[in-house]
């Protein structure tokens, strides 16, 4: 019973997930087989974080997200993975602008980094391995190491949680994304 409805759940992650979509970013796509059973492998184990309630959830969210933003499209969770580790949203990654953003909360925490939120500046401090990224929700630019960055888009408060530049602070961070145009999955490496 619970692999019949964790393949259903990935069939409508996948129908609720518009391809192409994180692919504006510039994204490589690699459409080989190979990377498709991967990354659908990968998928899976990211759906088994979250229990029936969660998911139901997490697509309850998604749905507010389409009805609320009209300049905001809502991913699915379990199209964004990771080899190294799984993450566990509690609002879901949108697309603005043909930009992503991704809670950044769930982020750092997967990736071991400190996150903080400072309420009264409105800016949210992520710190790992020595780098020190600063994002500041009114402004297109960031502070990286005490230099400022310019930014394409600029954070976003959605569900009462902070949303960053996905490929910005990833790539701050040291990673990289490969996107599977197939699948719609992102795969952080």
């Amino acid at each position: 019973m619970k692999k019949n409805v964790m393949v259903l759940l990935v069939v409508l992650s996948m129908l609720l997930m518009p391809l192409g979509a994180v692919a504006a970013e510039g994204t490589m796509s690699v459409p080989d087989s190979q990377r498709v059973r991967n990354s659908l492998e990968l998928r899976n184990r990211a759906m088994e974080v979250y229990n029936a309630a969660e998911w139901a959830q997490m697509e309850q969210l998604m749905q507010e997200i389409r009805q609320r933003y009209e300049d905001m499209k809502p991913i699915s969770p379990a199209n964004i993975v990771s080899q190294n580790t799984v993450f566990k949203f509690d609002t879901p990654p949108v697309i603005k602008e043909g930009r992503t953003l991704i809670p950044i909360r769930a982020l750092t925490v997967a990736f071991g980094a400190d996150v903080d939120w400072d309420p009264i500046e409105r800016t949210v401090t992520v710190e790992k391995d020595g780098t020190i990224i600063v994002l500041d929700l009114d402004e297109e630019t960031a502070m990286v190491d005490g230099e400022s960055i310019e930014l394409d888009t600029k954070p976003e408060i959605v569900n009462q949680r902070t949303l960053v530049p996905f490929r910005f602070i990833l790539e701050t961070l040291g990673y990289g994304i490969c996107y599977d145009n197939e699948t719609g999955v992102t795969e952080i490496i």
